[in-house]
């Protein structure tokens, strides 16, 4: 018997399949496509902390006396990142846009219109979704 299948003889509920191997790469490419289509990430406590800082001593933000800091999100394509300016009382939700460089986030534009997009690169205002006309 060389050269028969091994499984031929064996009973059913034996026999070797080949399914799971293709159901683990097909779950093994899908998690590679859902990983480089959600390149931008949430931060960590220490930057949220930086962020919510640079944006509270920023000269753009003195006019506001009260506000919050949500939504921020880092990019993966630089060190850039977004973050939503929400008054405490009455106004408009502004989105910001910081940098880091040199261990310290700068605030680069901060407004209701075309945030960041004449100083953050192409890559990263299409990794923080920035809506530029």
């Amino acid at each position: 018997m060389t050269g028969a299948d091994p499984d031929a003889s064996a009973p059913r509920w034996r026999k070797r399949s080949t399914m799971p191997k293709i159901l683990t790469a097909v779950a093994l490419v899908a998690l590679v496509m859902a990983a480089s289509a959600t390149a931008a990430r949430a931060p960590t406590k220490h930057e949220a902390a930086a962020i919510s800082h640079a944006l509270h001593t920023s000269s753009a933000t003195r006019a506001v006396k009260c506000f919050h800091v949500r939504h921020i999100v880092i990019s993966t394509k630089g060190p850039w990142a977004r973050a939503s300016v929400v008054p405490c009382r009455h106004g408009e939700t502004a989105l910001a846009v910081l940098q880091l460089r040199r261990r310290h986030w700068r605030v680069r534009d901060i407004g209701t219109a075309d945030t960041g997009c004449t100083v953050a690169p192409r890559r990263v205002r299409i990794d923080l979704k920035l809506i530029c006309s």
